[in-house]
């Protein structure tokens, strides 16, 4: 990643990641944050919450559960 980068020119640039401080130090400082902050992201991997599609809602969430509970002692 970014092994080739010699220049970088951020001026007039908003940037959030790297840090102003990384950038002032140069293009290989750059190099070390960016390839740092990708190990720290290998490293600790977010486990991402899987969605629900509109059928797992319509028919498995818990209010329709309480609902067919509902009607089922209703029935008996």
């Amino acid at each position: 990643m970014l092994t080739r980068l010699r220049v970088l020119n951020v001026e007039g640039n908003p940037l959030v990641e790297p840090p102003r401080d990384v950038i002032e130090k140069g293009a290989q400082a750059v190099v070390s944050y960016m390839a740092d902050r990708v190990a720290q992201k290998d490293a600790k991997p977010q486990a991402a919450k899987q969605k629900k599609s509109w059928a797992q809602k319509l028919f498995f969430s818990s209010s329709n559960k309480r609902k067919r509970n509902t009607v089922e002692i209703a029935k008996a």
